[in-house]
């Protein structure tokens, strides 16, 4: 017997789970920024990472990618 997917709420979850996740993201980009090491213990790659590609390009990762999904899983939600 199938069951039924309800599109709703799995867009509901994920958009938890994004949002969760960039939020974990930018603490971590912070950490390294501002140099708290309180921080940069969550996720010690995320300095090589940073290190690696810029500031700048790090932060836009969230604003290009993550951020715009996050809106397009809530309009499916309020759909």
């Amino acid at each position: 017997m199938k069951k039924k997917v309800n599109l709703r709420f799995a867009a509901r979850n994920a958009m938890i789970g994004i949002s969760l996740y960039t939020a974990y993201y930018l603490l971590s980009v912070l950490g390294v920024v501002l140099e708290i090491q309180e921080l940069v213990d969550i996720n010690p790659s995320m300095a090589v990472f940073v290190q690696q590609f810029g500031y700048i390009r790090v932060l836009l990762l969230p604003c290009l990618v993550y951020i715009p999904l996050i809106f397009f899983l809530y309009a499916i939600y309020e759909r």
